[in-house]
């Protein structure tokens, strides 16, 4: 099309009418700059994109009746400034009354002020509630000339709480552990001024159950940061702390009883003791009676499961467990999650025995 008719500046009158024509290429009417009528009707076009009609600025009789146009881009109509509204033919399409017809609608209206001869008003065709509306004036609410910013926003705008809810989640998945250990410092320092609320069954934090090979980092390490740590201190029962005098398993096993935790420092050289058999014993006996998890397993070195016998090994599977690191940035981790461990039925019950 653009081949047969680019150029022909001549051409003052073209009759393209009833030849199914769906589009108008964009360089279909270059350089008509003489042409005076154009006629387009019964074809089958649904849109008239910006500047098709550029160089028709000669037309004065122009007729698009009867195709299915939705949409007509206004520069195509400002260019003719010799076309008045008894030249135009509109009718037998499809118009879509939105915000991108409104140029044409103002463009009609404000002919039709002017007009001195009749011409053929067309109602919408879309949205349906205007059918009943006219292309040259219809209305529109707010929301309407502002779908595309209101969507814009709206989606600018749940994007953004969605991203800012994500943001929050993995913040707080990663923080999880420190905002539970300041909420429970906050429990432990009541829990100071308030006095000892622990009953008349309960006199340690957690018994320490652990091999002779690692009595050093037990004096050294374990306790001086659970009692005499800055933030929280516990209470601890270990060996070496049971006051002689009758037998050892019954004062061991008293011990075990009046811990709220029972923690195992799990080393080879405590997988191989025998003594540790009767402190697991007791423990299994102390979690079935308070049924509730109290066991707390400190893997202090990779033993392959080989190594280790059946219960150990279930304790182990079963339990809260921790693995202490040589790495200092581990340690803090290690030792913030130990305390949240030790004082999760402690701080948090005496509150709620309070309350009650």
């Amino acid at each position: 099309l653009c081949q047969l008719f680019e150029d022909r500046s001549n051409f003052t009158f073209l009759s393209l009418h009833s030849n199914y024509l769906s589009h108008l290429p964009q360089c279909m009417f270059k350089g008509m700059y003489d042409l005076e009528t154009l006629l387009l009707q019964k074809n089958r076009l649904t849109f008239i994109q910006k500047d098709v009609f550029k160089d028709l600025y000669s037309l004065t009789k122009f007729d698009i009746s009867r195709n299915a146009l939705t949409y007509i881009d206004l520069s195509n109509l400002e260019i003719m400034k010799h076309l008045q509204l008894h030249g135009l033919s509109i009718y037998g399409n499809n118009f879509e009354c939105n915000c991108q017809l409104k140029g044409l609608r103002n463009w009609l209206a404000e002919k039709m002020m002017k007009r001195t001869k009749k011409f053929i008003v067309e109602n919408c065709s879309m949205p349906s509630y205007k059918h009943i509306e006219y292309v040259h004036n219809f209305t529109m609410t707010w929301l309407e000339y502002n779908t595309i910013s209101f969507i814009s926003g709206t989606t600018v705008s749940g994007g953004l709480i969605i991203f800012l809810i994500v943001v929050t989640l993995v913040l707080l998945r990663y923080f999880w552990k420190d905002i539970k250990y300041r909420r429970m410092i906050f429990l432990a320092r009541k829990h100071e001024q308030d006095g000892n609320m622990n009953g008349p069954l309960i006199e340690h934090d957690a018994y320490i159950s652990y091999h002779s090979e690692k009595r050093l980092w037990v004096d050294k390490d374990l306790c001086q940061e659970l009692e005499n740590g800055k933030d929280i201190k516990f209470k601890l029962m270990f060996d070496n702390r049971i006051m002689p005098g009758g037998s050892l398993f019954t004062s061991m096993g008293q011990a075990i009883h009046t811990s709220r935790k029972i923690t195992f420092v799990v080393s080879r050289g405590w997988v191989k003791d025998a003594m540790n058999q009767f402190e697991v014993d007791m423990a299994l006996v102390k979690l079935l009676d308070d049924y509730r998890d109290m066991i707390i397993v400190l893997l202090m070195e990779h033993i392959p499961k080989a190594e280790m016998p059946d219960k150990v090994k279930m304790i182990i599977k079963h339990n809260n467990r921790l693995r202490w690191s040589n790495k200092e940035r581990k340690q803090a981790k290690f030792w913030r999650d130990l305390k949240l461990e030790l004082g999760k039925y402690h701080f948090g019950q005496n509150r709620r025995n309070r309350l009650l």
